[in-house]
């Protein structure tokens, strides 16, 4: 560290992350819809924040992982193209 001083992490699910996007959209969480690919950081960072989520099935998670992970989305699509239906 040239610095001195310890990283200090700002992405999803941590919430520095999340307080940045409400404070720009000046809107309450429970009106967002957080829309990702992952449910360790999407998915939960939507969740903590009581915005609705969407889990879309292009990237890393499956229907599978879904089924067995203890953090659930409101809703689970294949493609982002389906979010119309939403």
């Amino acid at each position: 560290m040239a610095s001195g001083r310890s990283a200090f992490v700002i992405g999803k699910p941590n919430p520095p992350m999340m307080d940045a996007v409400i404070d720009h959209l000046r809107l309450p969480a429970h009106e967002c819809m957080l829309v990702g690919d992952r449910l360790e950081t999407d998915i939960l960072a939507g969740s903590r924040y009581g915005m609705k989520t969407v889990l879309v099935l292009s990237g890393v998670e499956t229907a599978e992982s879904v089924r067995q992970s203890r953090i659930k989305p409101d809703a689970v699509i294949g493609s982002i193209a389906e979010m119309r239906e939403i």
